[in-house]
């Protein structure tokens, strides 16, 4: 019977994969660990001058989401900021 290659890949590589838990000493895990913070604006629309609201006045816009982003950057400096 012949195994297809794929087939012999994936079972070579669990073989492999299974093994090295038991070669790899516990310490050998992350030795630092890093916080990292990760901003997003999604949906924003380029929403950059506040809008004005009835009863409550100016909200949002590009400056006060600056702001809290410069805020929260200087708190963690292992910040992302990502837009989509």
């Amino acid at each position: 019977m012949r195994i297809p290659p794929r087939l012999k890949f994936l079972s070579i590589l669990i073989t492999f994969l299974a093994l090295a838990t038991f070669i790899l000493p516990a310490s050998a895990g992350p030795k630092n660990v890093v916080t990292l913070q990760i901003l997003s604006v999604s949906d924003w629309h380029a929403q950059l001058d506040p809008l004005s609201v009835f009863g409550v006045g100016n909200v949002g816009g590009a400056a006060v989401l600056s702001s809290y982003f410069q805020a929260d950057r200087a708190a963690n400096s292992n910040t992302l900021t990502l837009t989509a």
